[in-house]
């Protein structure tokens, strides 16, 4: 299946006026966001995604495939060096003051 993306939208990000889309579906077997809202990983065996809070500060990302998030700086929740979700979890993310934190949940293991 590869990367689907919906309509592009201008979103802006840390200041900087960014053209993405605002749903992304991917069966990468790593992914880094571009500023979407939406992320659904599926239909591989694990996907990598790499959070890049130069290029987006929110997302939420729903897993219907085993999913490994990583920052691109600092801790997550400033304890994690990781999160793992399995499959039908989810997780919503913020970039806040150089780091990210989990806002909302659903059958996500911290390491």
């Amino acid at each position: 299946m590869g990367i689907l993306r919906t309509q592009p939208i201008k979103r802006t990000i840390n200041g900087v006026e960014v053209e993405t889309s605002s749903k992304v579906v991917t069966s990468e077997s790593e992914y880094t966001p571009q500023g979407e809202f939406l992320l659904i990983t599926t239909d591989a065996d694990e996907v990598l995604v790499k959070l890049d809070s130069n290029i987006n500060d929110h997302i939420i990302i729903k897993a219907l495939t085993p999913t490994r998030i990583v920052p691109d700086m600092q801790k997550i929740d400033r304890l994690y060096d990781d999160l793992i979700i399995g499959d039908g979890a989810s997780v919503e993310l913020c970039f806040v003051f150089n780091t990210w934190y989990v806002i909302s949940s659903d059958g996500v293991k911290f390491n």
